[in-house]
């Protein structure tokens, strides 16, 4: 049972059509795999961009088919299930001024997934979620809450689409101590729960696995070089417990952590980085831990119509497995935009690293090994801007999965299309 739960395939691919918030707090360690803008800043965009409105209240909807293509093995099982699949995203955001110095910002976007074969997969869901936020003189603040059910990317263990309920609360405040030093605090608790579809009855039982309640709070100082540059330190603690299995799961981790980032036309840099320990709370077995972790992403345009990328990240990730309340998820990888005729972009991608167990596992013949799983995606895909704004993009990807443990190693290729509405390209 557990060789059908780790057969798997594929790279994560899809447009979300609105933001979205990392399942699992320990995910911290992980910067966006794209070139962010200060919150003030994209108010600002959405004000200037917004061509509707309801008295005092600005609305940007949109419209969009993700995730629209044919996945050629949609739980990550042999033999292979196949079927064809889209997910339909209509709603808007909604831009409230409260003065010039505070907004409410709320996402209302319903969706529904469509299977063709898989009917008990189809599923009605959606991002529903309202922030107040402030921005003062010497302080900035943001309180948020977030009711988002979706189709995930479980893990690069086991790369199937599942079924995600998340309910979460965050808060963050930053205060400016002088012109270049200012002081952050954040916190947050959420509620995640999984659930497969359709799929073998044990994946069903391995994904609830990660079941959890999470609290997470983290504090720092930052030091802002100019607009363009600022370093950060910080220490983050995140309690977990578990609802299906907290006898071998609930843990407690801290993590000290410091972060570059810098940010012009040409070239953006985000990186996170330092050194994460775990231990196990309320009488778990949880094994401990005590590790790096960290992520990157850098993006450079050495001409106008080539984006160079390059993104990493090593952090602790938890596992389907009932031996291995964990793993160490180790990623390293290189991609590149061509954008040509100013209507068409060439994409292409290759990611590498191992997955590292912290348990040595059993062996068929008597024994055990450490448990090692490399994991290499590589493909590309191509994006066309169509009239009326609308974007369709095409991906090809292939996994090759090389495991140290028998019957663990397969190597799978998945297609996937969609469009988007925005008149911009997925990157």
């Amino acid at each position: 049972m557990r060789q059908v739960a780790r057969l798997g395939v594929a790279l994560a691919l899809g447009l979300a059509a609105v933001p979205t918030v990392q399942a699992q707090f320990l995910e911290n360690d992980e910067v966006p795999r794209e070139r962010t803008i200060p919150e003030k800043q994209q108010i600002d965009d959405m004000l200037a961009s917004s061509k509707l409105s309801l008295g005092p209240i600005r609305l940007l909807p949109s419209v969009s088919i993700t995730n629209a293509g044919y996945d050629s093995n949609v739980f990550s099982t042999t033999p292979a299930v196949a079927d064809w699949t889209a997910t339909f995203v209509l709603g808007s955001t909604f831009l409230v001024p409260m003065g010039t110095k505070m907004y409410f910002l709320a996402d209302v976007f319903p969706h529904y997934t469509w299977y063709d074969k898989l009917n008990d997969r189809n599923r009605w869901g959606g991002t529903f979620d309202g922030a107040i936020l402030g921005f003062f003189n010497r302080a900035s603040f943001q309180a948020k809450g977030l009711d988002r059910q979706d189709y995930t990317l479980y893990s690069s263990e086991f790369p199937s689409y599942v079924f995600e309920s998340l309910l979460s609360g965050t808060a963050n405040a930053e205060i400016d101590l002088t012109h270049h030093l200012s002081l952050f605090a954040s916190g947050g608790y959420q509620e995640v729960r999984y659930t497969q579809y359709s799929g073998p009855p044990i994946q069903d039982f391995q994904v609830k696995l990660n079941n959890s309640n999470d609290t997470e709070v983290r504090g720092g100082v930052r030091y802002t070089i100019n607009e363009n540059w600022n370093v950060a330190g910080m220490v983050e603690q995140v309690w977990s417990d578990f609802q299906f299995v907290p006898g071998t799961r609930d843990n407690k981790s801290t993590a000290y952590l410091g972060s570059i980032f810098f940010s012009v036309p040409r070239l953006y840099l985000n990186v996170i980085a330092g050194y994460r320990e775990g231990v196990a709370t309320n009488g778990s077995t949880f094994p401990d831990y005590q590790t790096g972790v960290g992520s990157f992403f850098l993006s450079f345009y050495p001409l106008r119509w080539i984006e160079l990328q390059g993104y990493g990240h090593r952090k602790v990730q938890y596992s389907i497995d009932v031996f291995e309340p964990y793993f160490f998820d180790n990623k390293v990888a290189f991609a590149a935009n061509i954008e040509l005729f100013d209507h068409v972009l060439v994409k292409g991608l290759i990611e590498d690293g191992p997955n590292t167990y912290p348990v040595p596992e059993p062996v068929s013949g008597g024994g055990s090994v450490a448990r090692v799983d490399h994991v290499k995606n590589y493909g590309g895909g191509v994006s066309i801007k169509l009239p009326a704004r609308i974007v369709l993009t095409g991906l090809v990807t292939r996994q090759v999965y090389t495991s140290n443990i028998p019957g663990d190693s397969r190597d799978y290729l998945r297609f996937t299309a969609f469009f988007n509405f925005t008149g911009t390209y997925s990157r």
